[in-house]
């Protein structure tokens, strides 16, 4: 059996001297001895070991990190300090919903926020996206009752809103776009000329200080654009952009004509702050500015089409170490399209998918890259042509609950963890990637 030799530094330094070496000692050295003709002198000075042949090198597993900048650092605080203050600006309201209202309020309408003469109060709030404005935290506005359904008999009760709106309904009709599959359709149209884009956004570097490069990041790359081109995407990578660049990147490519196209996919890899931000190379944003953008009434081309979002990001500073199933010996458990015009919300056709749930760290592997965008390209690769895309997930989602575990000998608590994705689906029809013709 092998015994431990004293790698003490009192041990280490006295075994050098004897020896007339200079003292270097690594704590984590450790040398065992496991030859049993080796000579094993005595003495106070301690055992020395006469090697007859030099053993071979030790290699150590490399840990698995926590893709976060650590909530205990200033960084952190400084950063949190930044969303906090982005916050108490944006408020309420990410996707860009609340416009300004002067208009008078219809004589059957509920009103609030009403100045002396019926009128409502100007309110000055947040336009969202590329909004410079600001918003007062104290606001009400009035709204307008709904169209009504038509009818040849009895006019219908009118639908109620089962709140107070923040916004007042357009009594326009609406913005139109050209329908890109039939209403009473089970499946996306996926038989456009080409697949679309597939717009990757890397950070493994930041111009922050405090913060370490997000090392495997650039495996996770190589296997998203050897995955997203197999399945006929045009893959576009960014490296390392500031929060203006992205911006500007996500505004040029919302006015991009996508009619030819069958839907969009955006994957970003980075460090997440809470539940709703991300770190661009120079400070945090929103994720909501990544895919507001694409609506169907901003991105009319796109509209009625999947738009997917891939997060690779930590959502939170929790750690789950799961939970140990045993099995029980007695007890078991569970052994046609209309071309009639039709109208879909704004915010329909969009799938966001975490790599953690909300409040949760997410983990990535120095060498192989996060545990998310393994299992993702895995699965894409081999079932995105069988099953539907939500379908797939589930499929990821299983993969990274149940084969990964990180390890890290060197940080206990940060030993044998878990980690579930999350997605958020307003699909309304099932997504097949199956191969162009």
């Amino acid at each position: 059996m092998s015994s431990p030799i004293d790698c003490s530094p009192a041990g280490g330094r006295e075994r050098e001297r004897s020896r007339g070496r200079p003292v270097e000692y690594d704590p984590d050295d450790e040398v065992f001895v496991d030859d049993p003709d080796l000579d094993l002198g005595e003495g106070d000075e301690g055992v020395e070991l006469r090697e007859k042949t030099s053993p071979p090198p030790r290699v150590r597993r490399v840990s698995d990190v926590i893709d976060s900048i650590g909530d205990m650092s200033p960084v952190h605080q400084h950063l949190m300090d930044a969303i906090q203050a982005m916050d108490g600006r944006r408020l309420s309201d990410p996707a860009g919903l609340q416009v300004r209202h002067d208009a008078e309020p219809s004589r059957h309408s509920d009103s609030f926020a009403l100045n002396g003469s019926g009128r409502p109060k100007s309110i000055l709030v947040d336009q969202g996206y590329g909004s410079s404005s600001t918003m007062s935290p104290f606001y009400l506005v009035h709204s307008q009752p709904p169209v009504p359904l038509a009818s040849t008999k009895a006019k219908p009760a009118n639908d109620t809103i089962d709140a107070q709106p923040y916004n007042v309904p357009s009594t326009n009709p609406g913005v139109q776009a050209k329908m890109p599959v039939g209403k009473e359709s089970e499946e996306y149209n996926m038989s456009h000329p080409r697949r679309g884009k597939a717009v990757i956004f890397n950070h493994d570097t930041f111009n922050i200080d405090g913060l370490s490069p997000r090392s495997g990041s650039e495996v996770d790359v190589k296997n998203l654009v050897q995955t997203y081109e197999g399945l006929g995407f045009e893959a576009i990578v960014h490296q390392n952009l500031t929060f203006t660049e992205i911006k500007s990147e996500i505004s040029k490519l919302s006015q991009e004509d996508f009619t030819d196209a069958d839907c969009l996919c955006i994957t970003v890899l980075t460090h997440g702050m809470g539940s709703n931000y991300l770190l661009a190379q120079d400070h945090p944003y929103n994720i909501d500015q990544l895919w507001t953008p694409f609506t169907a009434d901003r991105c009319t081309t796109l509209a009625g089409k999947p738009k997917l979002f891939f997060i690779q990001a930590c959502r939170g500073e929790r750690l789950d170490s799961g939970v140990t199933l045993v099995s029980h010996r007695h007890r078991s458990e569970t052994d046609s399209s209309s071309s009639t015009s039709y109208k879909i919300p704004t915010h329909a056709d969009f799938l966001l998918a975490y790599s953690s749930m909300e409040g949760f760290f997410s983990w990535r592997n120095p060498e192989d890259g996060t545990w998310f965008i393994q299992c993702l390209c895995e699965e894409l690769r081999n079932n995105a042509a069988k099953v539907d895309l939500l379908k797939l997930l589930t499929n990821v989602s299983r993969k990274v609950a149940l084969d990964y575990q990180s390890y890290n000998d060197l940080i206990p608590w940060q030993h044998e963890q878990k980690q579930v994705p999350s997605v958020v689906s307003m699909l309304i029809r099932d997504v097949h990637l199956r191969p162009k013709n």
